[in-house]
């Protein structure tokens, strides 16, 4: 499957916002021209997710992006518990 990487924040919500599946069909595609040594592009993400009730579950390094791959936030809670 190919996936066209997000290359701006805006674009990282609009993809979160607009998707109304389940986490387990959603993998967003983040251009490594995003990721900072801060980690704010990975606070964006969480943000959105977590506005959906959904949380980051693991990535995928590509050659030139990231694929993000979310669950339910319900989920995650047993993975820290």
């Amino acid at each position: 499957m190919e996936h066209t990487p997000c290359t701006t924040l805006d674009a990282i919500g609009v993809a979160l916002e607009s998707f109304e599946g389940q986490p387990d069909d959603f993998v967003l595609a983040i251009s490594d021209t995003l990721q900072d040594p801060v980690g704010i592009v990975v606070a964006v993400i969480t943000d959105k997710a977590l506005a959906k009730g959904w949380c980051p579950a693991s990535f995928e390094q590509r050659v030139g992006y990231r694929l993000y791959h979310f669950k339910l936030f319900s989920e995650c809670l047993g993975d820290i518990l």
